[in-house]
């Protein structure tokens, strides 16, 4: 669907959300954790990222990718989906660095840390 009409139902889509939001205001929140790692650490840093799915999971972290941009060679995403600003703060009290934080730094970057709230998400 095109147009106006389109247009008006993905106002009150956005408006029912934000109302819905305003009752719950425990938004999800993503962190992105970007850097640089050399070719040759590249191995070891997708080795030590991978092993991260075996291990239990701290309350709240609902899912974690890892992205490589095609175009910037080296370059590196780590985008962590909590529940809540809350549970992401809780994490963060109980650990010394966390890990996506460790492992840029384990392998010679010093990642940018951002984070970033989940107003709206869509899933297949």
């Amino acid at each position: 669907m095109r147009g106006p009409v389109a247009l008006v139902l993905s106002a009150i889509a956005y408006i029912l959300l934000m109302k819905n939001n305003q009752a719950n205001p425990a938004l999800q929140v993503m962190t992105v954790v970007e850097g640089k790692i050399s070719k040759a650490r590249t191995s070891d840093f997708l080795s030590m990222y991978a092993s991260v799915g075996a291990q239990a999971k701290p309350p709240g972290w609902k899912r974690s990718m890892l992205l490589r941009d095609p175009d910037e060679e080296g370059l590196y995403r780590i985008s962590t989906l909590w529940d809540s600003r809350e549970a992401l703060e809780q994490m963060r009290k109980n650990t010394k660095v966390p890990f996506a934080v460790q492992i840029f730094r384990t392998h010679g970057a010093e990642p940018n840390v951002r984070i970033f709230e989940v107003p709206l998400a869509f899933e297949a």
